[in-house]
């Protein structure tokens, strides 16, 4: 007995590469997952627990609570200028993205996606026999490179996926580039589907951005920015021409997102709202700072940075090492001799670079895990690193 060829030929998560190192020690600091250091509002959590109605456990209604979906439309309309299409409440991003691919693809359908890619989305397209086809980004900035886009297109294609701030370089699309994009997709008939989970996270004064149009499909979560991540909460528009469709995968994968996690979110969004997250990503401003002058030594080793950049959104720091340094071997020293924990490039598409995530620790205990790395890469500079 075995498993199906499709999961098997499904890439590994760069997460679960690295899963042996990330679990380290008790002294290890993981630099790992794309998470923040804190929990959801305090007040929203308790009034919620405190309040947990009688019907709690009977099934919702599959496209998420009344309240919560309201609220999230108006916060659509209002904030990112969404307007005129439906809404799922999901169980996180994740669920989002699989549901509208399942939904817009059929077998050996292909989805343009952007190297460094996020590797969840690669392995839902796998694990749904699409194929995922891969798109240069610039290497001065790594946003999108437009010049090749064009000739990736066939009749085949479906959709164009783009995140922005980005996971795993922390770019920020610009404008103008995200305009082209939808303008190729609509002369085209495709789909852009836009991973906005970290529209909050942005730094050095850069803004971010929604497109918006009847070929975009939004997808948002809770997880980053309301610190919900174990609380599964995602949110999807879509045109209303897929609604069909989507409500079937819906129905056949969660049913319903969690009604508890659901009343969490509505509460923190009507009652922290964004003044509260603003307030938290700010803390991360040190952070980030300590993230990107650990990687300073990789900065002075390549004469030109590269695929090291500090970006201006999301949670990382893309940090690209010295020419013939595996990536795998790199993570497995670092954890090994210095007690840190990163992602490897390799999960994201990229060999030979690293993910340094700066936002799942508080700013105190990032300070520590900098200065460890710092001395990591600078002795894997060196030609030190060993096993």
């Amino acid at each position: 007995m075995e498993q199906s060829k499709r999961v098997r030929e499904t890439a590994e998560s760069g997460v679960n590469m690295a899963i042996p190192y990330l679990k380290g020690g008790p002294d290890d600091i993981n630099m790992g997952q794309g998470m923040v250091y804190w929990p959801p509002p305090a007040a929203s959590l308790q009034e919620v627990l405190a309040q947990v109605p009688a019907d709690v456990h009977r099934y919702g209604p599959i496209e998420g609570l009344p309240a919560l979906r309201e609220a999230l439309l108006k916060k659509c309309r209002e904030r990112n200028g969404i307007e005129g299409k439906e809404i799922h409440i999901t169980c996180g991003g994740n669920q989002a993205f699989m549901s509208v691919v399942m939904t817009i693809c059929d077998v050996g359908d292909e989805v343009i996606i952007f190297t460094p890619y996020y590797f969840n989305h690669l392995m839902a397209l796998q694990l749904i026999n699409a194929k995922a086809v891969l798109a240069p980004c610039r290497p001065d900035d790594l946003t999108p490179d437009l010049s090749v886009l064009p000739s990736l297109i066939t009749p085949k294609t479906k959709a164009i996926v783009l995140i922005s701030p980005n996971n795993p370089t922390g770019a920020i699309t610009p404008p103008e580039t995200i305009q082209k994009i939808q303008q190729l997709c609509l002369d085209k008939g495709l789909w852009l589907v836009a991973d906005e989970a970290y529209e909050d996270f942005v730094f050095d004064g850069a803004t971010h951005r929604s497109p918006t149009g009847p070929n975009v499909i939004n997808i948002f979560t809770f997880s980053k920015s309301y610190g919900l991540a174990g609380w599964r909460v995602g949110y999807v528009l879509f045109p209303p021409e897929l609604k069909e469709g989507m409500d079937k995968v819906q129905d056949t994968v969660p049913i319903n997102a969690c009604q508890i996690s659901q009343r969490l979110a509505l509460h923190a969004l009507t009652n922290a709202g964004p003044q509260w997250v603003a307030q938290m990503v700010a803390t991360l401003q040190r952070n980030r700072e300590l993230a990107w002058d650990a990687v300073e030594p990789l900065r002075t080793h390549h004469e030109r940075q590269g695929r090291t950049a500090p970006g201006v959104g999301s949670l990382y720091v893309f940090a690209k090492l010295p020419e013939g340094v595996d990536d795998m071997a790199a993570i497995k020293y670092l954890s090994h001799q210095h007690k840190v924990c990163v992602l490897p490039g390799k999960g994201f598409g990229a060999p030979g670079h690293l993910r340094v995530s700066f936002g799942n620790l508080p700013p105190e205990l990032c300070e520590q895990a900098a200065l460890r790395l710092k001395q990591g890469l600078q002795d894997i500079v060196d030609g030190k690193l060993s096993l």
